[in-house]
C-alpha cells in the first residue's frame, strides 16, 4: 500500500498537481517555467513567475525557485538583490549549497565587488569549516581570483591566493589560467610551464 501511495504521488506531481490540493498546480510547474526563462535569459520573465508561484504557495515556494532567482542576480550582476533572496532563503530553513555560494560569489566579481567576494569566502571558511572548504574550497576561491586576475588586482589575488593555501584546497587549471592572467596583467606573457614552476605554487 505504501508503494502504491508514493507512485501515486509521484503521479500528481509528474501531472503538475499538488497533492495536498489537487486544484493547485504543483511548485515543479513553476520551477520548470523559471527553468526555461532563465535559458532564454528572460530574467524579468523569472521573476514574474516567482512572484506566481508565491501567491499560489504563499507559505513557502520551496528551496529550488529561491536558488534560481539567486542565479537570476548572479546574471544580472547584483549581488545586493542576491543576498537579500538568500537572506529570505535561509528565513524558510533552507541551507544554502555549495552551487548557491557560487552564485553569490560570482555576483559579486561580475559586479566588480572583489573583495565582498572574498569577504564571503572568508566568512564561509569560518562557519563551514575546513573540511568544506578543502572540498569546495578551489571551486569557489578560482572564481576570486579569476576576477582579480581580470583587473589586475594583486591585493585581491594575493589574498585570495593566501586563503586558498590556508584551507588546503588543491590548486587546479583554473587557478593556473588565474595566474596567467594576473602575470600577463602586471607585464609578463608566461608559458603555461613557467606559471605551473611559479614560486606561488
Amino acid at each position: 500500500i505504501a508503494d502504491k501511495q508514493q507512485r501515486w504521488r509521484l503521479w500528481r506531481q509528474r501531472k503538475g498537481k499538488d497533492e495536498a490540493d489537487p486544484e493547485r498546480p504543483h511548485r515543479s510547474v513553476f520551477t520548470d517555467r523559471m527553468k526555461v526563462s532563465l535559458r532564454d535569459r528572460d530574467l524579468n520573465n523569472v521573476a514574474a513567475i516567482f512572484d506566481e508561484l508565491c501567491a499560489l504557495y504563499p507559505e513557502d515556494p520551496g528551496p529550488l525557485a529561491y536558488k534560481l532567482l539567486i542565479e537570476v542576480a548572479q546574471i544580472a550582476r547584483n549581488p545586493d538583490a542576491a543576498i537579500e533572496t538568500l537572506e529570505e532563503m535561509l528565513s524558510r530553513g533552507y541551507a544554502p549549497d555549495v552551487e548557491t555560494h557560487k552564485k553569490v560569489i560570482l555576483a559579486y566579481s561580475r559586479a566588480s565587488r572583489d573583495r565582498e567576494a572574498l569577504n564571503w569566502l572568508k566568512m564561509l571558511a569560518l562557519e563551514e569549516g575546513d573540511e568544506f572548504m578543502r572540498e569546495s574550497g578551489n571551486y569557489l576561491y578560482n572564481i576570486v581570483l579569476k576576477g582579480a586576475a581580470m583587473k589586475g588586482d594583486e591585493e585581491i589575488f594575493h589574498e585570495a591566493w593566501a586563503g586558498m593555501r590556508a584551507v588546503n584546497a588543491v590548486p587546479c587549471e583554473r587557478t593556473l589560467a588565474a595566474f596567467m592572467t594576473m602575470e600577463s596583467k602586471i607585464g609578463t606573457s608566461p608559458t603555461v610551464e613557467a606559471v605551473w614552476n611559479h614560486e606561488e605554487f
